[in-house]
């Protein structure tokens, strides 16, 4: 479809990075808030790719 740009792929990558993290921090010390809070921001990237292709396909 061509519409991947460097918004897609900016927000995949830290989608990446906050599960890396979030795997390291459940591996190591475990500290709940922390892996949760890195949860929520690798969610929030998904979510954003999603209503943005959302967006960009019914508009």
């Amino acid at each position: 479809m061509k519409q991947v740009d460097t918004v897609y792929v900016n927000a995949a990558w830290v989608f990446v990075v906050f599960r890396v993290l979030h795997s390291i921090v459940h591996c190591t010390f475990n500290l709940i808030i922390l892996r949760f809070y890195l949860y929520l921001f690798a969610t929030l990237a998904v979510w954003f790719i999603a209503i943005r292709a959302a967006l960009m396909h019914f508009t």
